[in-house]
């Protein structure tokens, strides 16, 4: 016969005690009730059921597991502080005692006082997926990641390695990993170091996936001899690098023919360097966020064949008619601003009908015209737009509810309120399924429309 337990109050596992459910069987509980719970809340509030949670941990942790304590009080004292360094010893525990054998993924992120960490001390010999984004903090131990022999995805962005600071310990990974993100923390590091780092990234021939960035260094710089080493990659399908000065080096990276993603955000990119990636014809997504490239430079882009996918966000958009005139091919194109960036201008507009296939657009804070609204409505097959952060009157609204396809609108932060024909508009749009309208001021017609549409309960 099952055994019965009472559950005790408190955190998560509130739901278990609540009403009709103040006592259940072992079986419902193992097998209807806990398997789904999210992995970091069994871990946090399991041992506030009942003195078994030992072995029920040890049986209900899925095989994956996102373990993310945000808690705004983790460095804190109190209550809360004393609650969450338990929690996070009980799971470091459990990890060198080996019930957190098969995960699979590990997500490590804003931890606390760097106990987490300490878990990869244990047997975690099935882990595909590492993530590790520590900022201004010391990384974990080497030895404790050369050993996961199965880790095909290491992220450690933001991690420094006193110990191994060219990551000579990823050479040990080099027959499983496929995707790596690091970074360069210690803008005072010497040549040799950057370059053996270097050297060694490019040893890990089965990598597809690689991503780089300078931390919290205002702007790294890596000269053509050692970025050069990457040429090596061979079967390198993405790179993504971020804050590291490229403009020069960028002849070589355009020899890079397995590429087809290309991230350089905020890397010094000038028109010269634009002309370099125009000879990648391979490229089918590219992102030039925090570039001021000019119009000279989207000329150069333009010409690329294959792109389906552009990220341009906080840029000079003069020379935006350049790339929807030449990359008809786009699918996902993203150009919001930081600011307003003046793109409201009648006698030059940018033609957006042109992009044919384009299914997503993100046009947040670029201060569009209307007769660029107009533009948008005749595009058939645009799923997705987010205009927040723009001029919206009834006219422009009016355009946006003509789109056939639309499933998801943000109009959050927009300058004028929706009237009664505004909301006429929307409820004309019978693909919408997610409509986002934050800081936006709802009257009762608005109400009347949100209900209609069972955007409210």
């Amino acid at each position: 016969m099952a055994t019965t337990h009472k559950f005790r109050r408190g955190g998560g596992i509130k739901i278990l005690y609540d009403g009709e459910f103040g006592k259940l069987s072992d079986d419902v509980v193992l097998y209807s009730i806990l398997p789904y719970f999210s992995s970091k809340y069994l871990i946090k509030d399991l041992s506030l059921i009942c003195r078994k949670w030992t072995d029920w941990i040890r049986f209900c942790i899925p095989m994956s597991i996102e373990y993310n304590s945000n808690n705004n009080n983790n460095n804190r004292g109190g209550d809360d502080g004393d609650r969450n360094r338990v929690m996070v010893m009980s799971f470091v525990e459990y990890c060198k005692k080996g019930f957190m054998k098969k995960l699979h993924y590990l997500e490590l992120k804003k931890l606390y006082f760097g106990l987490e960490v300490e878990c990869l001390a244990g047997d975690l010999s099935d882990l595909e997926t590492l993530i590790v984004e520590r900022r201004e903090m010391v990384a974990p131990k080497p030895e404790y990641l050369t050993k996961l022999k199965n880790l095909r995805v290491l992220n450690v962005g933001g991690c420094y390695f006193p110990e191994s600071r060219d990551f000579a310990f990823l050479l040990e990974l080099k027959n499983s990993l496929t995707s790596l993100k690091c970074s360069f923390v210690n803008e005072h590091e010497q040549g040799e170091v950057i370059e053996n780092t270097l050297k060694n990234i490019s040893k890990l021939t089965k990598v597809r996936d690689l991503s780089m960035d300078a931390n919290n260094i205002e702007i790294f710089r890596l000269d053509s001899a050692k970025i050069n080493h990457l040429v090596n990659l061979t079967e390198l399908d993405s790179l993504s690098l971020e804050k590291i000065n490229m403009d020069n080096t960028l002849q070589i990276i355009s020899t890079m023919n397995s590429l087809t993603s290309l991230s350089l955000r905020n890397c010094n990119i000038t028109c010269e360097g634009c002309n370099h990636i125009a000879k990648m014809s391979s490229l089918k997504s590219l992102d030039i966020t925090d570039n001021e490239i000019g119009e000279l430079g989207c000329k150069h882009l333009s010409t690329l064949p294959n792109l389906t996918r552009l990220t341009i966000e906080n840029a000079n958009y003069s020379g935006l008619k350049h790339l929807i005139e030449g990359l008809q091919k786009l699918e996902y194109l993203s150009i919001r601003d930081k600011k307003p960036s003046g793109l409201n201008d009648p006698t030059n507009y940018i033609n957006f009908s042109k992009l044919k296939y384009l299914t997503y657009l993100n046009a947040s804070n670029t201060g569009l015209s209307g007769m660029e609204f107009t533009m948008i409505s005749r595009l058939e097959n645009l799923r997705v737009l987010d205009l927040s952060n723009s001029k919206l009157s009834r006219t422009e609204i009016c355009e946006i509810s003509k789109l056939p396809s639309l499933t998801e609108l943000d109009i959050s932060h927009s300058e004028h309120s929706i009237d009664s024909y505004g909301w006429d508009y929307l409820s004309q749009i019978s693909t919408l399924k997610k409509l986002q309208l934050k800081n936006k001021c709802v009257d009762l017609d608005g109400i009347k429309y949100l209900k209609l549409h069972n955007y409210l309960n």
